[in-house]
């Protein structure tokens, strides 16, 4: 599906699909989820997230750590992959345009899809634009990242540390 795909879906607060999930975090995520619980990034990687800020938290019943009863509690700071759903997108290469895909909805979910709209109306309406821009512009730098820290590690003489053990 590309942005002028027929799609629409509205969302009717079940919470079903925010159970059982791997919701991987760009910074930008994080960064967002701060701002919407009103605390600093180092809180909010503490309280919501798992993986030193990369992987969105869900309680060990399975429910995302941000869920209240069936509504997101960091709704407007919610992360792309929650703004996407039910869409997934993925990420253009070079000059191709992303594409979507539909994916599977929670058994049960309330949501109710439709083809009245496109694509492009629902990511838009779910404020996905700047997610975009700030993910394209932090993956222009992970090259240069991995450039500074090869130059500076000899990965074939240090090894890294167990974090189980003593230093």
């Amino acid at each position: 599906m590309n942005r002028k795909s027929p799609f629409s879906y509205v969302c009717n607060a079940c919470g079903l699909c925010c159970h059982q999930k791997v919701i991987t975090l760009s910074p930008y995520d994080v960064l967002q989820i701060a701002r919407a619980a009103g605390i600093s990034t180092r809180e909010a990687i503490a309280r919501f997230t798992i993986r030193r800020g990369s992987i969105l938290k869900f309680t060990d019943q399975g429910a995302c750590v941000a869920l209240e009863g069936t509504r997101c509690g960091l709704h407007r700071g919610r992360p792309l992959a929650c703004r996407l759903y039910p869409l997934g997108i993925e990420p253009a290469k070079h000059e191709e345009a992303e594409k979507f895909v539909t994916l599977e909805p929670a058994a049960g979910s309330l949501g109710v899809y439709g083809l009245d709209g496109t694509v492009n109306n629902f990511v838009e309406a779910q404020g996905v634009g700047a997610y975009l821009e700030a993910n394209a512009r932090y993956t222009s730098l992970l090259a240069v990242f991995h450039e500074r820290i090869a130059a500076t590690v000899d990965f074939d003489r240090v090894e890294p540390r167990d974090s189980g053990g003593a230093p």
